[in-house]
């Protein structure tokens, strides 16, 4: 691949089906929204990109809000981002205490 390529246009649900290791932000936000149908996704790889990224767009009656995150990837497996971990040890930590001491 040499340029930026969207390789899906659909919605959450058939996004997580067809992409489980792409859409873990698209899971999250269709259970927040509550209708997997109703969340639009777009997933991309752009080979200039050097971080993971998430750019989310909520429209509604009051107006529309847009969040765009980039990540860092790990060095270990560049399709993850460094955020990921601190999440897992957050969650954990969360449930079963301070584990990391």
């Amino acid at each position: 691949m040499e340029k930026r390529t969207v390789f899906f246009r659909g919605n959450a649900e058939e996004a997580a089906t067809r992409f489980p290791q792409n859409a873990n932000v698209v899971a999250a936000l269709a259970l927040a929204v509550g209708d997997p149908q109703a969340v639009s996704v777009e997933l991309v790889a752009d080979p200039e990109s050097h971080s993971n990224s998430h750019e989310v767009t909520a429209c509604g009656e009051a107006g529309t809000m847009r969040i765009v995150v980039e990540n860092l990837p790990t060095a270990g497996n560049p399709k993850s981002s460094r955020i990921t971990a601190y999440s897992v040890l957050d969650a954990v930590a969360s449930h079963w205490g301070d584990v990391c001491q």
